[in-house]
């Protein structure tokens, strides 16, 4: 069928076609959003919709309800490699163009590959002209994603690997409260311009953000970064990625010094995780 959504394409041919091979098509969408639920993923990370169809269309071809919940080592095989898939063709923006076209290539290397074959990543990385990795620069480029900004919330989940998503609702949290970067106060602070430059322009990156549940952001509130990190448990600082670093180092004067010890440990997560 046509992939372009347009009037002129929902004919009677068409909507009986679609009628009768409905109860896969459901079936098959209904696996892939429980597939990648498993992964963290949900309405506030998949930024990318489109990116679920090409996952749907290979599990309709396999005619499975349970992948999912598969242990099959081929099947965990094809789960991982659809996994990190779905997050490259998201994070490098693969369905930001051309999105017809883009699915109407997909297809024609999905409806050609083997059903019952491993989940055919490299070609369809090729097809969309991608590389599964991040280099340095993009890794630069995704450090400086800003609170609640289109793809951060994404890479934050990514962050967490072992969270279980489907009992508590996260938030992005600035770990050195936003209100203590007002200009005035800065300049107060620090009469060094380039400094004043700097906690202004990296207050809201990916390195002063994390994710916390809401009672935990509630309870965290405004307090001093310092001050809040001596109520955490011993798993804090592992959790969210934070610096070992001197008790006095933790202080909002040594800001930059944690975002740049931030940002190397949140960089070698993503290469980890992806």
């Amino acid at each position: 069928l046509p992939v372009q959504y347009k009037v002129k394409n929902f004919t009677k041919t068409n909507l009986l076609t679609i009628e009768s091979n409905w109860d896969s098509i459901k079936s098959a969408l209904s696996v892939t959003v429980r597939l990648i639920s498993r992964f963290g993923f949900s309405a506030k990370n998949v930024v990318a919709p489109l990116a679920l169809l090409p996952i749907a269309f290979y599990l309709m071809k396999r005619s499975g309800s349970n992948f999912h919940e598969s242990s099959d080592i081929e099947d965990v095989k094809s789960q991982v490699a659809i996994r990190k898939w779905f997050v490259f063709s998201t994070l490098k923006n693969a369905f930001g163009g051309s999105s017809d076209t883009t699915l109407t290539r997909l297809r024609e290397i999905l409806k050609n590959c083997d059903c019952n074959a491993p989940f055919p990543a490299e070609k369809l990385y090729k097809s969309l002209e991608i590389q599964p990795s991040f280099n340095d620069a993009e890794i630069e480029q995704i450090l400086e994603y800003k609170y609640r900004g289109r793809y951060t919330y994404l890479v934050l989940s990514l962050l967490y690997p072992d969270r279980d998503w489907k009992e508590a609702v996260f938030e992005e949290d600035h770990i050195f409260p936003k209100s203590k970067f007002k200009l005035n106060s800065l300049k107060k602070r620090f009469d060094n311009e380039s400094t004043i430059e700097l906690y202004m322009s990296k207050c809201d990156t990916l390195g002063n953000l994390q994710l916390l549940t809401n009672s935990e952001n509630t309870a965290k509130s405004a307090s001093h970064f310092h001050k809040w990190l001596e109520t955490r448990d011993s798993t804090y600082k592992r959790r969210h990625l934070i610096p070992n670093l001197s008790k006095d180092e933790y202080t909002f004067d040594n800001f930059e010094l944690f975002l740049k010890e931030r940002r190397k440990l949140v960089g070698k997560k993503l290469i980890e995780v992806v």
